[in-house]
């Protein structure tokens, strides 16, 4: 357990997230994920008027840890987490923090989802090519300082458990979609879906078929207050069943006309946030001792 309170998920859109708990000091949504678990009573909500008061002056108490992303980054989660999407493809190429972008989405909804009174764990089946490259990839992607220690690693690097506050909100469990006996859990029922590099990468990678995809998002069965995936993958070529499915804008292609559940957004190289920015975009001050949320 990492001590921490409440994670404060930061988006930078254009316009303030419906729903959100309020705005930063650069006027960029914020979610307090782990609010569910703190209730109802006059002490909680004053506890949030402050940390938010907070944030808004460029501040961070100590026991909140901040997860800030970059537009399109925050764009994607924001199409996940509102509005009319249910499927979100982030496309672009490696090392712009697709899967944190993924993670991200994951968290608000599952907030959203225990704050509307649906029980916990938020279960997600995470999609991969295989176990190995789940582990290698997005394992090794959350445990970095960027999450906090709030993710761990569970049953051999196959489970992601997410925990704020004390409390389990979020049971990620990966799927080796080339792995036969993983793969069966593309049936598993789950509240959301999200997918790691549906195309194969140049590296040994295989990708993840649109039949697998569509089974796993069939199985999202499980009630709540939105079902929704999120996929992520490198580009791919203009007749790959991502573009084709999502439709991707590619110049001199034609595609079928797409559903307004879809929606591809294309991630440059330049949104992701380095570690050397972050600081800059961001004042993590220590509270002062009187301010500590003891």
């Amino acid at each position: 357990m990492t001590g921490t309170l409440l994670c404060a998920v930061i988006l930078d859109v254009p316009n303030t997230l419906p729903g959100c708990d309020g705005v930063d000091h650069e006027g960029r949504s914020v979610v307090l994920v782990g609010r569910h678990g703190l209730g109802s009573a006059g002490e909680a909500d004053a506890l949030c008027d402050y940390i938010l008061a907070q944030l808004a002056e460029g501040n961070c108490p100590e026991q909140v840890h901040p997860v800030l992303f970059a537009p399109k980054a925050s764009q994607v989660i924001a199409a996940a987490v509102t509005g009319p999407v249910e499927e979100v493809l982030a496309h672009g190429p490696r090392k712009t923090g697709k899967t944190h972008t993924l993670a991200g989405a994951a968290l608000v909804n599952a907030e959203w989802h225990l704050r509307a009174g649906f029980p916990a764990p938020f279960k997600v089946a995470w999609l991969h090519d295989s176990l190995m490259s789940a582990a290698g990839k997005t394992g090794q992607s959350l445990d970095l300082p960027l999450w906090g220690g709030l993710w761990t690693l569970k049953a051999d690097r196959t489970l992601a458990w997410f925990s704020v506050g004390g409390k389990e909100l979020i049971r990620g469990e990966f799927v080796g979609c080339k792995d036969e006996s993983s793969a069966e859990r593309l049936r598993q029922e789950v509240h959301m879906v999200l997918a790691e590099e549906l195309v194969a990468s140049l590296t040994d990678g295989t990708g993840i078929t649109e039949d697998q995809y569509r089974l796993a998002r069939s199985s999202a069965r499980l009630e709540t207050r939105r079902k929704a995936a999120v996929c992520a993958t490198n580009p791919g070529a203009p007749d790959s069943w991502p573009a084709q499915y999502f439709g991707v804008a590619i110049p001199g292609t034609q595609l079928a006309r797409i559903p307004s559940t879809r929606l591809a957004i294309q991630v440059p190289a330049d949104d992701r946030l380095t570690e050397e920015e972050r600081p800059k975009r961001f004042r993590l001050l220590q509270a002062p001792p009187r301010s500590r949320l003891d």
